[in-house]
């Protein structure tokens, strides 16, 4: 893979930012209900994450094949990534991790 694959690839985990921290946070802590989902968005994001931007993420997620929803045994829809989108979400968490490192290494005299 050349540079600019690898900038379009980049481009195309950060292109919606909402969306890449949601599939983070499934990735992160498992399989969660919608109230769940954005009390973990919110926590990340550090303020409250409107109900629209939630659910225009998992409609936008679904659609891609990202996530799915499921019904759990007790009758409740609960988030869960697909295959696909356990692959993207991995990319984008070891990106963040690259960025801490370098920005670790940076502050060092």
């Amino acid at each position: 893979m050349d540079d600019l694959a690898r900038l379009d690839e980049l481009e195309g985990l950060f292109a919606h930012a909402w969306d890449a921290l949601m599939l983070v946070c499934l990735l992160d802590d498992g399989n969660m209900r919608y109230r769940q989902l954005g009390d973990a968005m919110q926590r990340r994001a550090s303020r409250r994450v409107p109900d629209p931007r939630i659910n225009s993420s998992i409609s936008k997620l679904t659609n891609a094949g990202l996530i799915q929803t499921v019904t759990g045994q007790d009758g409740s829809k609960v988030h869960t990534l697909t295959d696909q989108g356990r692959r993207k979400a991995e990319k984008i968490r070891w990106t963040f991790a690259a960025l801490d490192h370098y920005t670790l290494v940076a502050q060092v005299p």
